[in-house]
């Protein structure tokens, strides 16, 4: 199998395809194209996205090894994922194909990744400025995360990591990608990373903080809504209360 090579404070609660092929081809019906392959995992299939027959995932070239074993996943489940070297057309490989995913690394020889992430969020194109950012990373201390998540990524994985956990990201992020960034993370399978996302949150206070964490109070995770009711009580401000002031009635 082949695949393109592109080459253009602690307080908070425990929380490559063929020439020509674009990847915008219409949708098809999942029945035409069941995803398929030694690493696939039933329900952690890839979602459907508008406008292209399957998602378009970017990888950062890091790794090789990483690299290619991400590769065969991604591909087992459906995804069209492609590697881009770390270099100076790394930024124009992103503006010209817009994935719907953006994989990296904090770990780069051009530019630093919080770099590369800030100069995504801050771009005149609506599209690109909101592709999910996912760091997939072999380090993962709080300063590492808090770079990553301050930068503007929308979560964090260490690896290795299990083939389920890297898929459910994936699927949090393509499905129901939360904002602001990184909203997404307090779904993380990880604490030290759930709780660092809310810090980056809260010390930030962006715009939409109050409506993201809104979202959370109805959430099937217990523990969930009881970070979203902490965090909101934390921001304190009248909006804020009486979101609060909703779940109460």
């Amino acid at each position: 199998m082949s695949h393109r090579h592109l080459k253009l404070s602690g307080k908070e609660p425990g929380l490559g395809g063929r020439q020509g092929v674009t990847g915008r081809e219409p949708s098809l019906s999942r029945e035409f194209s069941l995803p398929s392959g030694p690493f696939r995992i039933k329900g952690l299939e890839a979602p459907s996205v508008p406008g292209r027959r399957r998602p378009l995932v970017v990888l950062m070239k890091d790794d090789p090894d990483i690299a290619e074993i991400t590769l065969l996943i991604a591909d087992s489940n459906g995804y069209d994922a492609r590697l881009i070297d770390a270099d100076e057309e790394a930024w124009q490989t992103l503006r010209a194909i817009r994935p719907d995913l953006f994989v990296t690394s904090l770990c780069m020889s051009y530019r630093t990744s919080p770099e590369l992430i800030r100069r995504i969020r801050a771009d005149e194109d609506a599209e690109l400025q909101s592709v999910p950012v996912l760091v997939m990373e072999i380090y993962g201390d709080n300063y590492r995360v808090m770079d990553a998540f301050n930068s503007g990524a929308d979560d964090y994985l260490m690896v290795p990591c299990r083939p389920r956990e890297m898929l459910h990201s994936w699927r949090r992020l393509l499905s129901t990608c939360r904002r602001p960034s990184p909203l997404t993370a307090l779904q993380n399978e990880d604490a030290m990373i759930r709780e660092v996302a809310l810090s980056s949150l809260l010390a930030r206070r962006p715009d939409g903080l109050v409506d993201g964490l809104s979202g959370y109070l109805w959430h099937p995770d217990r523990a969930l809504r009881a970070a979203a009711r902490w965090a909101l009580r934390r921001v304190g401000t009248d909006e804020a209360l009486a979101a609060l002031q909703l779940t109460m009635g």
